[in-house]
């Protein structure tokens, strides 16, 4: 027999023995790579709502607006109500000594309704106290002191706080909150005509339907 054939059944062959090897690589190569990426996707998913648990864990479920102190009482010992916090912004921005800020009134709530907490001190109480971040009064390039007067331009007046509290929050933004209390919220020219707003969370909300979870927003608002 011809040794010519013979040796070129063998080279292909070999060839597709090779060959089958390399597909079977790539195969395999693929399997995994797909085998990896799903579970990425799936990790990434996970990991997503996880973060998005825990940032509404910390929210409020509806926003009434216009809210009269009455209602927010009301609101407060609804037995739907699992929690009802006041909050009241005060829309104009103010500045002083070329440090712009604004006003707003809400309770230092560190769980389920997260507004902000106080690192060094306590939230203001009495009418001129107020808790500032500490980037504020960097912005003044005056020291950190609890205690220490502030006077501060509210555009017709002029209005000398006490600061009680100081935060950490690490905000970007130019304008400064300085959050004032509640009876500066009620009484105060800047603020006292503003109806409140209330943030609420509803009980056993996240195991409603959506369909019972409007019905008991609305109704909470028409009663």
């Amino acid at each position: 027999m011809d040794k010519r054939p013979r040796s070129l059944l063998w080279m292909l062959a070999r060839r597709e023995l090779l060959s089958r090897r390399r597909s079977s690589a790539l195969s395999l190569a693929a399997i995994i790579f797909a085998i990896a990426l799903a579970l990425t996707v799936a990790l990434y998913l996970a990991g997503t709502q996880t973060a998005n648990d825990r940032i509404l864990g910390n929210m409020q479920h509806v926003v009434y607006i216009s809210v009269t102190p009455e209602q927010l009482d009301a609101l407060a010992s609804d037995a739907r109500v699992e929690m009802c916090e006041p909050y009241k912004p005060c829309d104009t921005e103010f500045e002083t000594e070329g440090v712009k800020f604004n006003l707003v009134y809400y309770e230092s709530v560190a769980e389920s309704i997260r507004t902000y907490v106080v690192n060094e001190g306590r939230a203001p109480e009495a009418y001129n106290e107020i808790c500032v971040d500490r980037r504020f009064m960097s912005a003044f390039g005056r020291d950190c002191e609890l205690g220490a007067p502030l006077t501060l331009d509210l555009g017709a007046r002029q209005e000398t706080f006490t600061v009680t509290g100081y935060t950490d929050d690490g905000y970007t933004s130019l304008t400064h909150p300085v959050r004032v209390s509640r009876e500066f919220a009620v009484r105060s020219p800047e603020m006292g005509v503003m109806p409140f707003t209330a943030l609420v969370r509803l009980v056993d909300a996240d195991s409603m339907p959506p369909s019972t979870f409007s019905t008991t927003a609305y109704q909470l608002a028409l009663d």
